[in-house]
């Protein structure tokens, strides 16, 4: 089982967390008009999902 985040703006998270230093996993991915997604590793190697409106 792996956690989910939802966030009104996935573009955006994924380019702070990745500015951030944050180890991506999956990069940013669009699947619909209305639906993004990215993955990232916690500090102890757990994956997390981000998703939500793009």
């Amino acid at each position: 089982m792996q956690p989910c985040f939802a966030t009104d703006s996935v573009r955006q998270s994924y380019e702070a967390l990745k500015a951030s230093g944050v180890k991506i996993l999956e990069e940013y991915q669009e699947y619909a008009p209305t639906f993004a997604l990215f993955k990232i590793a916690d500090p102890d190697g757990n994956m997390i999902e981000i998703a939500g409106n793009p």
